[in-house]
């Protein structure tokens, strides 16, 4: 796929959340200033230990946004996630959260959640991945979908409806109940607009502000 077709997929899929009407968060791209700001993109220097290099380095860390898409890493750095995780990941939502002086996270706000620092997101490179033609139990991977997924993570929603592995097909078709774009897997086909389920866990977050109207 094309860089600059990828680029819009995923422009689009971070445009569906922040358009969920009558909510606060505003999502604005920023603008690339050619340096590297990722920290965990570097693969396992030794993948039969899976350390990442450089997850030290976050005094270093100067990132130019707050959710940082660092694009797509080979298979061997989703196996050093969880044993042959490159067969069945598509994408990773890292986050780094701050801490206080006792070292325990912070609730500067007193809202109940603990207070998000960054937020990075890679892709798995082995897979078929497209921008048009996926279909349900197919083997192409629409890339709108997963990144509306995982920019769902970016704005601190977690998983939700549906069984662990082995997924089960029920005749009507369905695998997860409720359906939503925050399930926790992938069965093909596009999936760009949010579920009513989705948009209730971001109004939790977000709610009111921007009156807009679908």
């Amino acid at each position: 796929v094309p860089t600059v077709d990828a680029e819009a997929a995923v422009d689009a899929s971070f445009d569906t959340w922040s358009n969920v009407p009558n909510t606060f968060l505003d999502l604005a791209k920023a603008a690339d200033d050619g340096l590297n700001h990722d920290l965990l993109d570097n693969i396992p220097a030794d993948t039969s230990l899976c350390t990442f290099p450089g997850i030290f380095d976050i005094a270093a860390l100067d990132p130019n946004a707050d959710v940082i898409v660092g694009g797509w890493l080979p298979r061997g750095y989703f196996d050093c996630l969880t044993p042959g995780g490159g067969n069945f990941i598509l994408g990773v939502t890292w986050t780094f959260i701050f801490v206080g002086p006792s070292g325990g996270p912070t609730d500067v706000n007193n809202d109940g959640y603990v207070d998000t620092a960054l937020k990075e997101i890679y892709y798995n490179e082995a897979f078929l991945w497209v921008t048009s033609g996926s279909f349900f139990l197919g083997p192409f991977i629409d890339i709108e979908s997963v990144s509306l997924h995982e920019n769902g993570h970016a704005v601190d929603l977690g998983h939700f409806g549906g069984p662990p592995p082995p997924l089960k097909i029920h005749p009507d078709g369905r695998i997860f109940s409720p359906e939503a774009v925050m399930n926790p897997a992938y069965i093909g086909g596009d999936i760009r607009e949010l579920f009513p389920i989705d948009e209730a866990g971001y109004y939790t977050l977000y709610a009111g502000g921007k009156g807009r109207v679908k």
